[in-house]
């Protein structure tokens, strides 16, 4: 048998048998991926995306198979404008199998706009899967279930999102679902939600005026329905002149 030398460089474990190399496993051995990774962070930090864009290139050229590089180098282009870049890199991520949520879940909102609800579900999945706390993915699941009519799953959604997120659009966006299926008093109750995160938000006003419309609270309604109108949207000004409505017109569409 030939003689069995063991050999480590900055790039792989191999053992050479008989003056034959064997490569046993990549990795590397003294940072310099992550350096490289990290000198171009710090170049997109100070807010020079081109040289970030340029660093993370270069260290894909040296390291094809670096998945966390391909995701923020997609950040940075999409920072540029740069659609068709940003989803090529973040495709390459995914495919690569990157360990952080970030490229799971720009892609799935790539998806989401054009939209794809089914891949955006998987991808917002899988970045729920890597971080279990990220709310705009549960919020961002939700709205493509709810796209999908498959509303029992989009409200388990919004209901985790909250858990996690103060943001007022979920709550608007799980009271447009509420109403959607007439349940009326958990709509208005969401919408005050997201009042009470932004006082300033004229579409939930409007939105709770004309919840109470259905309810039949014509108080409220006059006061949001004004409110709204301050803030630019006077939609629920003509439903005080007819509150309370007939009561078959309360479960429709105003």
């Amino acid at each position: 048998m030939g003689r069995i030398k063991v050999l480590t460089t900055l790039l792989a474990f191999a053992v050479v048998i008989g003056g034959a190399i064997f490569v046993i496993a990549k990795f590397d051995l003294l940072g310099f991926k992550e350096a490289a990774f990290d000198k171009a962070q710090v170049a997109y930090n100070a807010g020079d995306k081109e040289k970030a864009i340029a660093l993370w290139t270069e260290a894909i050229g040296k390291y094809p198979e670096f998945a966390k590089a391909y995701g923020a180098r997609g950040a940075a282009y999409m920072d540029l404008d740069d659609i068709d870049a940003a989803t090529a890199d973040w495709e390459k991520a995914v495919e690569l199998g990157v360990k952080t949520p970030d490229a799971y879940l720009r892609l799935a909102n790539r998806y989401l706009i054009t939209p794809r609800y089914e891949e955006a579900i998987e991808l917002y999945t899988k970045a729920i899967e890597i971080n279990p706390a990220l709310g705009e993915a549960y919020a961002k699941r939700a709205f493509s279930y709810q796209k999908l009519k498959d509303y029992e799953k989009a409200l388990a959604d919004y209901d985790e999102a909250v858990k996690f997120e103060t943001d007022p659009e979920i709550y608007l966006d799980r009271g447009d679902l509420r109403e959607a299926l007439k349940d009326y008093e958990k709509a208005a109750a969401d919408y005050s939600e997201a009042i009470k995160l932004n006082p300033e938000l004229a579409a939930a006003y409007e939105k709770r005026a004309r919840n109470y419309w259905r309810l039949g609270n014509c108080d409220q309604l006059e006061i949001d329905a004004k409110k709204g109108c301050e803030l630019g949207n006077c939609q629920a000004l003509t439903l005080a002149a007819r509150c309370p409505p007939p009561k078959e017109q309360s479960q429709e569409m105003p």
